[in-house]
Protein backbone atom coordinates (compact mmCIF):
# COMPACT_ATOMS: atom_id res chain seq x y z
CA UNK A 1 0.00 0.00 0.00
CA UNK A 2 1.18 3.68 0.05
CA UNK A 3 3.40 4.54 2.83
CA UNK A 4 1.03 5.63 5.67
CA UNK A 5 -2.36 3.80 4.69
CA UNK A 6 -1.77 0.62 5.93
CA UNK A 7 -2.77 0.00 9.71
CA UNK A 8 -1.90 -1.75 12.67
CA UNK A 9 -4.43 -2.39 15.39
CA UNK A 10 -6.49 1.04 13.86
CA UNK A 11 -3.31 3.43 13.70
CA UNK A 12 -1.28 4.01 10.45
CA UNK A 13 1.58 2.47 9.94
CA UNK A 14 4.06 5.84 10.13
CA UNK A 15 2.18 6.82 13.27
CA UNK A 16 3.21 3.27 14.41
CA UNK A 17 6.83 3.83 13.26
CA UNK A 18 6.81 7.21 15.30
CA UNK A 19 6.03 5.71 18.19
CA UNK A 20 8.06 2.90 18.15
CA UNK A 21 11.18 5.30 17.66
CA UNK A 22 10.35 7.48 20.32
CA UNK A 23 11.53 5.40 23.27
CA UNK A 24 15.07 4.60 22.14
CA UNK A 25 15.59 7.81 21.31
CA UNK A 26 14.26 9.24 24.75
CA UNK A 27 16.38 6.62 26.29
CA UNK A 28 19.68 7.36 24.43
CA UNK A 29 18.79 10.58 25.64
CA UNK A 30 18.50 10.36 29.54
CA UNK A 31 21.54 7.54 28.85
CA UNK A 32 23.47 10.52 27.58
CA UNK A 33 22.92 13.44 30.33
CA UNK A 34 23.13 10.21 32.77
CA UNK A 35 26.61 9.53 31.61
CA UNK A 36 27.47 13.56 31.66
CA UNK A 37 27.23 13.68 35.27
CA UNK A 38 30.49 11.22 35.16
CA UNK A 39 34.35 12.38 35.57
CA UNK A 40 34.87 13.03 31.88
CA UNK A 41 36.95 14.86 29.14
CA UNK A 42 36.40 17.69 27.51
CA UNK A 43 35.75 15.74 24.21
CA UNK A 44 33.87 12.90 25.46
CA UNK A 45 31.35 15.43 27.50
CA UNK A 46 31.40 17.38 23.64
CA UNK A 47 30.69 14.45 22.20
CA UNK A 48 27.57 13.47 24.45
CA UNK A 49 26.56 16.69 24.21
CA UNK A 50 26.06 16.04 20.83
CA UNK A 51 24.17 13.21 21.24
CA UNK A 52 21.91 14.89 23.57
CA UNK A 53 20.85 17.81 20.89
CA UNK A 54 20.98 15.19 17.93
CA UNK A 55 18.41 12.69 19.99
CA UNK A 56 16.68 16.27 21.16
CA UNK A 57 16.53 16.71 17.14
CA UNK A 58 15.57 13.29 16.67
CA UNK A 59 12.36 13.66 19.24
CA UNK A 60 11.21 16.68 16.97
CA UNK A 61 11.64 14.71 13.83
CA UNK A 62 9.79 11.74 15.29
CA UNK A 63 6.62 14.29 16.64
CA UNK A 64 6.96 16.02 12.73
CA UNK A 65 6.45 12.62 11.09
CA UNK A 66 3.71 11.64 13.28
CA UNK A 67 1.84 14.51 12.75
CA UNK A 68 2.45 14.27 9.08
CA UNK A 69 1.13 10.59 8.98
CA UNK A 70 -2.68 12.10 9.46
CA UNK A 71 -2.17 14.88 7.13
CA UNK A 72 -4.97 16.64 8.05
CA UNK A 73 -6.11 20.45 7.30
CA UNK A 74 -7.03 20.85 10.92
CA UNK A 75 -3.95 19.65 12.02
CA UNK A 76 -2.06 22.83 9.97
CA UNK A 77 -4.06 25.87 10.71
CA UNK A 78 -2.98 28.91 9.50
CA UNK A 79 -2.65 31.98 12.07
CA UNK A 80 -1.17 35.49 12.02
CA UNK A 81 2.43 34.82 13.18
CA UNK A 82 5.50 36.78 13.47
CA UNK A 83 8.08 35.33 11.38
CA UNK A 84 10.38 37.11 13.08
CA UNK A 85 9.72 35.38 16.52
CA UNK A 86 9.64 32.38 15.16
CA UNK A 87 12.94 32.72 13.50
CA UNK A 88 14.79 33.65 16.50
CA UNK A 89 12.71 30.82 18.35
CA UNK A 90 14.20 28.14 16.42
CA UNK A 91 17.85 30.30 16.72
CA UNK A 92 17.49 29.42 20.45
CA UNK A 93 16.35 26.06 20.35
CA UNK A 94 19.47 25.38 18.01
CA UNK A 95 22.33 27.33 19.30
CA UNK A 96 23.35 24.64 21.30
CA UNK A 97 24.20 22.95 18.36
CA UNK A 98 25.60 25.40 16.08
CA UNK A 99 27.86 26.37 18.58
CA UNK A 100 29.03 22.05 18.65
CA UNK A 101 29.71 22.26 15.19
CA UNK A 102 31.47 25.19 15.84
CA UNK A 103 29.31 28.13 14.46
CA UNK A 104 27.88 31.00 15.23
CA UNK A 105 24.11 32.33 14.16
CA UNK A 106 24.21 35.70 12.93
CA UNK A 107 21.16 38.39 12.33
CA UNK A 108 20.73 40.72 9.61
CA UNK A 109 19.34 43.99 10.44
CA UNK A 110 15.41 43.66 10.04
CA UNK A 111 12.25 45.87 10.45
CA UNK A 112 10.16 42.82 9.36
CA UNK A 113 8.18 43.00 12.91
CA UNK A 114 5.33 42.07 11.08
CA UNK A 115 2.72 39.62 11.32
CA UNK A 116 2.13 36.96 7.97
CA UNK A 117 -0.71 34.59 7.64
CA UNK A 118 0.93 30.92 8.50
CA UNK A 119 0.87 27.43 10.51
CA UNK A 120 3.83 28.67 13.19
CA UNK A 121 4.89 24.97 13.46
CA UNK A 122 5.47 24.52 9.85
CA UNK A 123 7.15 27.78 9.21
CA UNK A 124 9.63 27.00 12.48
CA UNK A 125 10.32 23.46 10.59
CA UNK A 126 10.99 25.20 7.39
CA UNK A 127 13.57 27.25 9.61
CA UNK A 128 15.03 24.75 11.36
CA UNK A 129 15.91 22.20 8.67
CA UNK A 130 17.76 25.39 6.56
CA UNK A 131 20.12 26.03 9.88
CA UNK A 132 20.01 22.37 10.20
CA UNK A 133 21.51 21.93 6.48
CA UNK A 134 24.02 25.25 7.21
CA UNK A 135 25.52 23.92 10.34
CA UNK A 136 26.41 20.38 8.31
CA UNK A 137 27.73 22.47 5.02
CA UNK A 138 29.31 25.25 6.49
CA UNK A 139 33.21 25.07 7.25
CA UNK A 140 33.84 25.27 10.84
CA UNK A 141 34.16 28.75 12.46
CA UNK A 142 32.18 30.08 9.49
CA UNK A 143 29.05 32.01 10.67
CA UNK A 144 25.56 31.20 9.73
CA UNK A 145 23.42 34.51 8.60
CA UNK A 146 19.89 34.42 9.26
CA UNK A 147 17.18 37.47 7.87
CA UNK A 148 14.27 37.78 7.43
CA UNK A 149 12.38 40.41 4.54
CA UNK A 150 8.99 41.11 3.91
CA UNK A 151 7.90 42.71 0.39
CA UNK A 152 4.19 43.60 -0.88
CA UNK A 153 3.29 40.02 -1.59
CA UNK A 154 5.70 37.54 0.12
CA UNK A 155 8.03 36.85 3.24
CA UNK A 156 11.88 35.83 2.56
CA UNK A 157 13.73 34.10 5.19
CA UNK A 158 16.96 33.93 4.31
CA UNK A 159 19.94 31.42 5.78
CA UNK A 160 23.13 32.34 4.70
CA UNK A 161 26.20 29.50 5.05
CA UNK A 162 29.70 29.43 3.95
CA UNK A 163 29.55 25.77 2.82
CA UNK A 164 31.14 24.25 -0.82
CA UNK A 165 29.13 25.81 -3.61
CA UNK A 166 26.61 23.57 -5.69
CA UNK A 167 27.77 23.41 -9.36
CA UNK A 168 25.71 24.58 -11.80
CA UNK A 169 23.62 22.64 -13.77
CA UNK A 170 24.01 22.66 -17.81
Amino acid sequence: GVLGSESFAGLPSLSVAAHELKSPIALMRQLSLAVLEEDLSDEQRSRLKQMVVTADRSLRLVTDLSHVSSLQSALFPLEPVNPLAVCQTIVSEMRPMAILYGHGITWAPSRSNVLVVANRHLLGRVVSNFLDNAMKYTEQGMPIRLSVSRSRESLRVNVRDYGPRMGSVD
